[in-house]
């Protein structure tokens, strides 16, 4: 006996992604996330305090440091004491040379050069490290606030030099009582930035 079997395939058809319209979504849901991290992190930032300013304790707004007279101890304070604050040193390119709770800094440990001092609030973790862009890194964990202002200092290194004529001679004889004016010009090769240079006469 033959037996016949009948048998029959479906063929079922698949619908056509909508790719562009998923890509779509992916950077609609992206984009609400981008947004929804940004907004908690300006809320952060609200629980320091932002406008606040760093001042010398003794008042002056800028120092000038001579290096090579021993430790130069400043203390700095901030307008505002409701928070902790964090002291900060950067160099002209804003890099964190120095970062630390205690508002006295020793500048006579720094280098020759101009140099900035600011403070800022923070709550969280302390992140900022020597090396640093302050302005392009975050200095704590939960927020932080840097104050308004800096306070400049300049640290400088006295040089003396080599004093001569501006003939370039070292040795020079007049004669006094001559009544002939003796008008001498002197020149230094001492490249110090120190604002103030002073030449001396001694017997």
């Amino acid at each position: 006996m033959k037996h016949y079997f009948k048998i029959e395939t479906k063929i079922s058809i698949i619908p056509k992604t909508n790719f562009p319209m998923i890509l779509k979504h992916f950077f609609l849901y992206l984009l609400l996330f981008s947004s929804t991290i940004s907004l908690v992190s300006a809320q952060n930032q609200a629980w320091c305090i932002q406008d606040a300013e760093i001042l010398v304790a003794s008042g002056e707004t800028a120092i000038t440091n001579c290096q090579g007279t021993g430790p130069n101890l400043v203390k700095f304070k901030t307008s505002e004491a409701a928070q902790a604050f964090a002291f900060v040193v950067v160099d002209e390119n804003n890099i964190i040379s120095s970062v630390g709770l205690t508002s006295t800094i020793d500048l006579a440990s720094f280098g020759a050069g101009a140099l900035k001092v600011y403070a800022f609030s923070y709550q969280g973790q302390l992140l900022a490290q020597v090396g640093d862009d302050l302005f392009n890194t975050e200095l704590a964990g939960f927020c932080y606030g840097l104050t308004t202002n800096f306070i400049q200092v300049l640290n400088v290194a006295p040089d003396g030099g080599q004093v001569s004529l501006d003939s370039g001679e070292t040795e020079m004889t007049v004669c006094v009582g001559d009544a002939v004016a003796d008008v001498l010009q002197f020149t230094t090769t001492s490249a110090t930035s120190f604002p103030f240079y002073t030449y001396v006469i001694t017997d």
